[in-house]
């Protein structure tokens, strides 16, 4: 008995436009450019060196500090001492598992039609072999021939076969495609903008989600819960940044009166309020991580940019009163 060879890796892997999109979307031209020279770098290497001076000279940085800090979160240390992408592991060993798996189907057949002489040759050999292509053809007769043809090809699969990002297989790992969150958004109590929402930010972090403990887990197969639960999370915290909105602008049409019953130190009172209300909603954005490594979603990353930019403003107008006592 022939022990089957050991499977080697396809030059190319699997890339998941839609994936990709939403997952680099963060990040600036140069982020995504050195986050992609990574991968490649990691699919035919099996692995990155953990010295940022070495990864330095993968991307043609002069100095370790040169590195994004966005790309190197990518591409955390493992417990043999490299770094490796969690998700193109994945990729691997999924594209892997289907390369032996063809191998296997393929062997089946042959050994069927050849018999035992076909174990001792390889797919790739008797796939390539010339004679074996004469000799087949011309032993059939020419109403077969067509079928003989369609037969050598379909032996010979590529190393590598595409599948849609969002496949039926996908969906029963939890990861359902944007049309089935959309139709799945009345029986979740949601509406259709949100169901989009819910979906865009768990692609975007690779369907992690946030534990209460701070670190991450899956989505599941039971994701609808998740829509739901994502939602209403979304709307409490709509809800507290409307109220705090509300009683931002009633701080800061006080500290604007005329009126001389209006002190000082109420103005001052007021900003104080409001830039700990800020403080506050900054606080809950940064603890809502949802990326398997800490990143925030682009819409909170342009919130928290708005909440900053405002507490700097009040922050000018303390100044400014404290400054004239």
């Amino acid at each position: 008995m022939t022990t089957s060879s050991p499977i080697k890796d396809a030059p190319a892997f699997d890339f998941y436009a839609e994936r990709w999109s939403h997952g680099t979307r963060h990040m600036t031209k140069v982020e995504r450019c050195d986050y992609l020279d990574l991968l490649v770098f990691q699919w035919t290497e099996q692995a990155i060196p953990a010295d940022p001076e070495a990864v330095a000279r993968i991307l043609g940085y002069r100095k370790a500090s040169q590195i994004p800090a966005a790309v190197l979160a990518k591409f955390p240390i493992g417990e043999d001492g490299r770094r490796r992408n969690a998700r193109m592991e994945v990729i691997r060993s999924e594209q892997r598992a289907r390369i032996a798996k063809r191998r296997e189907g393929a062997s089946k057949t042959n050994v069927k039609r050849w018999g035992e002489r076909d174990q001792s040759e390889s797919l790739s050999d008797r796939s390539a072999t010339p004679e074996r292509l004469a000799g087949d053809i011309v032993s059939d007769s020419l109403s077969d021939r067509s079928a003989t043809l369609e037969r050598l090809a379909s032996e010979s699969p590529p190393p590598t076969t595409h599948h849609p990002p969002q496949t039926e297989r996908e969906s029963q790992r939890g990861r359902p495609t944007l049309g089935q969150s959309i139709s799945q958004a009345g029986t979740a109590g949601v509406t259709q903008q949100e169901a989009e929402d819910w979906w865009n930010a768990r692609e975007a972090s690779d369907w992690m989600k946030g534990t209460g403990g701070g670190g991450t887990t899956p989505v599941g197969t039971n994701w609808q819960a998740d829509l739901k639960t994502y939602t209403n999370t979304m709307r409490d915290k709509k809800e507290r940044e409307a109220k705090r909105s509300a009683h931002q602008a009633n701080g800061s049409a006080n500290a604007s009166s005329s009126t001389p019953a209006a002190p000082k130190t109420t103005s001052v009172w007021s900003l104080t309020e409001s830039i700990k209300a800020i403080n506050e909603s900054l606080t809950e954005i940064d603890a809502s991580v949802t990326g398997a490594w800490g990143e925030l979603s682009p819409a909170k990353k342009v919130e928290r940019r708005k909440l900053v930019d405002r507490r700097k403003e009040l922050r000018r107008k303390l100044s400014g009163l404290e400054g004239t006592g």
